[in-house]
Parts: C-alpha cells; structure tokens; sequence
C-alpha cells in the first residue's frame, strides 16, 4: 500500500509533533553531555597511546632477545665445532 503526497506529509508533520513534544533538552545538559564526550575521548586517546608505548617497548626488548639467542646459539656452535678445546 502506497502512500499519497498528503499522507506522507501528514505523517512527517506527526513524527516532527512527537520528536518535538518528547526531546527536549536543557543547553547545559547538553553542553555536560559534549564536555563529558570529549574527556572520554581524550581518556580513550591516553590509553591508546600508552598501550602503543607499551607494545613497541615489548617489541623492542622481544628482538633484543631474540638476536641474544642467535648469538648464544653461534657462539655455542663455534665453540662446539670450530675451537674444539
């Protein structure tokens, strides 16, 4: 069932009545609903960027092991098989 001009109209000029009638809101809960918003925006910001430190310094100790243990492998082998004692 389709809709006329007139209906749609009509209903848009309901829906508008209702919204209008049933959402209002105070400027200054508004306002603390925004300044509340950006804090948790700029907390959420902080704590990406801590965990992004966090995850470059694992990273970094993580290949600082890492070419330890090739190290400590090579120099095993070496003196395993090349020195001989």
């Amino acid at each position: 069932m389709a809709l006329s001009v007139e209906d749609k109209e009509e209903l848009a000029e309901l829906f508008n009545s209702t919204i209008d009638r049933h959402v209002i809101i105070d400027p200054l809960i508004h306002a603390e609903h925004h300044e509340s918003y950006a804090e948790d925006l700029a907390e959420r910001k902080v704590k990406r960027e801590r965990w992004e430190a966090v995850y470059r310094q694992v990273m970094g100790w993580g290949i600082i092991i890492f070419l330890g243990a090739i190290g400590t492998a090579v120099s095993t082998y070496f003196y395993a098989h090349i020195y001989k004692p």
